[in-house]
């Protein structure tokens, strides 16, 4: 009686919602299905993950040193600038490579409209490199080995910048739920293709095992780091891409039939989730067929309060919309925001010049170089990251969207550019651990005005500084020097301060939850206004679309049902029931905690940030 019992919950099926996180579910339990013949991949893929999470460390170590070493010495090591740009085109390359073996494709393809991407980053030509180029030394880089480092670099910056994504935007987690053949061919061939960049990186050959002509390093310490490096780039990584690719054929049939049975329910789940948007959006049916209910009154004169009802309904529909609208905290919230606008403004036009004079040196190839009297060692790292940062802020992007200083004023706030909580960042404004925030931002800026006025005197020092094509000849326009000139410290100080205040204003509001339902309820009322002020016609031609647009979505959920319930039946030996959500749900993707993924708890224990899920 008991295995009856049993048995008989056992056939029970289990009932769910077709919503945000079913598609991560049913990954889940199909790994789990087929997770022994996915052994070889998966493990092989682990050990390659393993490499480049320790090929990122040991060069943030290097970077970490170089670094320390400018601060402390009055003059840079020799071959330190090849050394740094190495350091840290390894790690954007690491970077790139944990995000491709640890995220799904099908994910990122369902979340991200990758065609558009795509185009706008063929036709970009910035690249994230700084001012510190790749293939800067003359005598070791070839023209051949810069092409192939700046087209890695130009495909990083758009991978890892298609990836930063919201939990309102995704349909799906974009961890790596259950691995695929078109996963695996992916991850490898990007792992293959940017270690052989950093095999022709120029700084390869001053490592102790290369063969070819070399520097001596003045430090021990660069040359054990850089002997790492060299190992993991030229003998581990390629050794394990290899057995990850034999893996890949090896357990080819099992990983192509998997991409395929994803590509069953997640073509219907898209499907199903565009058509609930774009019903979600319009005006509800019910309340169309209320509106044409009362003209149909007013026009048979059936009833003599149907008029006085439209009336009504439309004060009502106005008195939602004026409540909303004039709601205490949300004037507060348009001002603040209207006033920081005004602020970043001011202060993007005070720093527009010196962003346009740090494009101007990367795009003539200037360095900057110790020259006593003018530019110390020590300033060395300071000037270089600024100009780094400064390039990347103010420009017209490819998708027509201008970039801005917020990333330069966070710089401000002690923020971290980098993501895990052990990574080794640079602070070209210092970071003051031990003073109070706003104590801590008036030194920040007080250093920032310094470097920028050190870079102004760089540049029109007779004395050198800079050196463009290996003479000291660079002579900024006159007219980019005067606007540099005209930088007001005191004002910029001020502004700032009043950004600060209000950015802090509006993080308050938003942690108090007042924004959560005002964008909700405003469209709502709009959307009803209108409806009660359409014609008649209007009103039936909205309700026909309304009519055909409800019966669309009950057929692709339909479509879906069918779909998962088969997949389930068929791949899982289980027995699931998927109910439709009600019309005006919205979709989010809820957050888990249980389900990392298969390299989530091997992200977390090396303190990598878990993609969204």
């Amino acid at each position: 009686e008991r295995l009856t019992n049993t048995n008989a919950m056992a056939m029970e099926p289990i009932s769910t919602y077709a919503a945000p996180g079913l598609i991560t579910l049913l990954d889940q339990a199909l790994y789990r299905a087929n997770e022994g013949s996915l052994t070889g991949t998966v493990s092989a893929a682990d050990v390659t993950l393993a490499y480049f999470i320790q090929l990122k460390r040991e060069a943030k170590s290097l970077l970490s040193s170089l670094l320390q070493d400018y601060q402390t010495h009055s003059e840079a090591p020799e071959c330190a600038e090849m050394l740094e740009s190495f350091s840290r085109f390894c790690i954007e390359c690491a970077v790139g490579a944990i995000d491709h073996l640890t995220t799904d494709k099908l994910a990122l393809a369902s979340n991200v409209d990758y065609s558009m991407q795509q185009s706008s980053s063929n036709s970009s030509t910035s690249t994230s490199t700084g001012n510190n180029n790749p293939a800067s030394d003359p005598h070791t880089a070839t023209k051949k080995d810069q092409k192939a480092v700046e087209g890695v670099l130009l495909q990083l910056e758009y991978e890892l910048g298609s990836r930063k994504e919201r939990r309102r935007d995704c349909y799906e987690t974009p961890r790596l739920i259950c691995p695929d053949y078109v996963w695996a061919d992916d991850a490898s061939l990007y792992c293959q293709r940017i270690v052989k960049a950093m095999q022709k990186h120029p700084a390869m050959t001053l490592s102790s095992g290369s063969t070819a002509v070399r520097f001596e390093l003045p430090s021990t310490l660069y040359q054990v780091s850089l002997d790492k490096l060299y190992v993991l780039v030229k003998k581990d990584l390629p050794s394990e891409i290899s057995k990850f690719r034999a893996a890949i054929e090896a357990d080819t049939a099992t990983s192509k039939r998997l991409y395929l049975v994803k590509c069953e329910y997640r073509a219907p789940f898209r499907a199903f989730l565009e058509s609930h948007a774009t019903v979600s959006r319009l005006p509800k049916l019910s309340f169309v067929d209320e509106t044409l209910n009362l003209y149909t009154a007013v026009e048979s004169k059936k009833s003599s309060n149907a008029k006085a009802s439209i009336e009504e309904m439309k004060e009502d529909a106005i008195a939602k919309k004026k409540q909303v609208l004039e709601h205490p905290k949300l004037i507060e919230a348009l001002q603040v925001e209207h006033y920081c606008e005004v602020m970043e403004v001011s202060m993007s036009r005070m720093l527009h010049p010196f962003a346009e004079l740090a494009r101007m040196l990367e795009n003539k190839n200037c360095h900057l170089k110790e020259v006593t009297g003018v530019i110390n060692g020590s300033d060395l790292p300071a000037l270089r990251e600024i100009l780094r940062r400064l390039k990347s802020i103010q420009i017209r992007k490819s998708s027509n969207e201008a970039s801005t200083i917020r990333p330069l004023l966070l710089d401000i706030q002690g923020v971290s550019r980098e993501d895990s909580p052990e990574a080794v960042d640079i602070f070209p404004f210092g970071r003051f651990p031990g003073l109070p925030p706003e104590k801590a931002i008036k030194k920040r800026i007080d250093r920032l005005m310094l470097i920028l006025n050190r870079l102004y005197d760089v540049c029109t020092s007779k004395r050198g500084g800079l050196v463009m094509d290996g003479k000291t000849n660079f002579d900024p326009p006159p007219a980019l020097m005067n606007e540099c000139l005209a930088l007001d410290p005191e004002l910029f100080h001020a502004q700032y301060d009043d950004w600060y205040s209000g950015a802090k204003r509006q993080a308050e509001m938003v942690d108090a939850g007042y924004f959560d339902m005002f964008p909700e309820s405003i469209r709502r009322a709009e959307v009803n206004l209108g409806v009660l002020k359409a014609s008649r016609k209007a009103l039936e031609g909205l309700q026909e679309r309304l009519q055909s647009l409800v019966k669309d979505r009950t057929k692709r959920f339909d479509a879906l049902k069918e779909m998962v319930e088969e997949v389930c039946e068929r791949e899982l030996d289980l027995r699931l029931t998927l109910l439709s959500p009600p019309v005006d749900a919205i979709m989010r993707l809820p957050e888990s905690k249980s389900i990392n993924g298969v390299f989530g708890n091997h992200l977390q224990f090396e303190n990598e940030v878990l993609p969204i899920g």
